[in-house]
């Protein structure tokens, strides 16, 4: 789970490092595999989702960084 600036600054400077990228496509934490773990006879740890307005903020920050457009999915 990469939901704090450091990591999107992170992904950001690996998308800047390589030619021909132009955009940055985010996707959300979701609660799909929790389902999956369990039929799997295992355990995932689930984590909370973002707000709405916590992935604005690491959204502005991503933009802020790269200047490429990126957006959630």
């Amino acid at each position: 789970v990469n939901d704090r600036e450091e990591h999107l600054g992170k992904i950001g400077e690996i998308a800047e490092s390589i030619p021909g990228i132009m955009a940055i496509d985010l996707i959300p934490y979701h609660r799909l595999g929790l389902v999956k773990a369990e039929a799997l006879g295992g355990k995932q740890k689930e984590y909370e989702r973002l707000t709405d307005g916590q992935k604005e903020t690491l959204l502005a920050a991503l933009v802020k960084k790269t200047g490429m457009p990126c957006g959630w999915i």
